[in-house]
């Protein structure tokens, strides 16, 4: 990815929910383009701190095209 930014992190008990922000890359040659995608990310995280289950949910209709870079 070009950038993932995360925004509103809540914690609650082994749970932790935030919005994202990502832009990436598609294509290659003359096909090549940039996307930026926003959603929403659930961690769940085990006894020993470690990212046990994660599930991200993005509406596919909300992805906007980015100037891609010089």
């Amino acid at each position: 990815p070009k950038s993932f930014t995360p925004d509103r992190v809540v914690v609650a008990g082994d749970r932790g929910v935030f919005s994202f922000t990502i832009q990436i890359e598609l294509g290659e040659g003359e096909g090549r383009a940039w996307l930026e995608v926003a959603g929403y990310d659930i961690l769940t995280v085990d006894d020993a701190g470690l990212i046990a289950d994660q599930l991200a949910y993005w509406d596919p209709a909300a992805m906007r095209p980015v100037p891609l870079p010089d």
